[in-house]
């Protein structure tokens, strides 16, 4: 049985460029590539109390993506009454609205409702004068699309840090 040379070539030189080739492209493939993740953003709106007519405010969305949770949290509500908040999403294709009923606390909404850039949402009250005390926050998990995306070596990344660790102790010895 005859046995297959991998190493070929008439010469040395020829077996040492053959050799090379092998050797730079298994390097390539022992490369560790890291990963970022990318954190939520938080949306928050905070005022004391609804104008008259219910209207709470409007909060502007950045980036496209998803709001995953919502938390509602209201100080004070007037005894016996059931004041609902209307959520209305206004995107390029067209608008959605939601109504819900809350209560005095936290109130927490899981929902995935899928935004893009530029989308506007209302929101506004019902019985605004059995209301005060509002903050309301939206977590919003950014689309991949819009994410700024790099790929690095890990010997890049760490390059980078020793660099940025050098640049540090030297400004505090200064």
């Amino acid at each position: 049985m005859a046995r297959q040379q991998w190493l070929t070539g008439d010469n040395i030189d020829e077996k040492f460029t053959k050799l090379n080739t092998i050797l730079t492209r298994l390097a390539r493939r022992t490369k560790q590539y890291g990963v970022v993740a990318t954190p939520r953003i938080p949306l928050v709106l905070m005022l004391d109390a609804p104008r008259e007519d219910g209207f709470l405010g409007k909060i502007l969305i950045p980036v496209s993506g998803t709001i995953r949770k919502a938390y509602l949290d209201v100080e004070t509500v007037t005894p016996k009454t059931r004041p609902k908040l209307t959520v209305k999403l206004k995107t390029a294709t067209g608008s959605v609205k939601e109504t819900m009923a809350y209560r005095q606390g936290l109130n927490v909404m899981e929902r995935d409702i899928p935004v893009t850039a530029g989308s506007v949402i209302t929101l506004s009250t019902s019985l605004p004068e059995s209301v005060q005390g509002l903050a309301l926050g939206l977590v919003l998990d950014v689309a991949m699309s819009d994410v700024t995306k790099k790929a690095f070596l890990q010997e890049e990344i760490i390059a980078d840090l020793e660099t940025q660790d050098a640049g540090e102790a030297e400004e505090r010895e200064t």
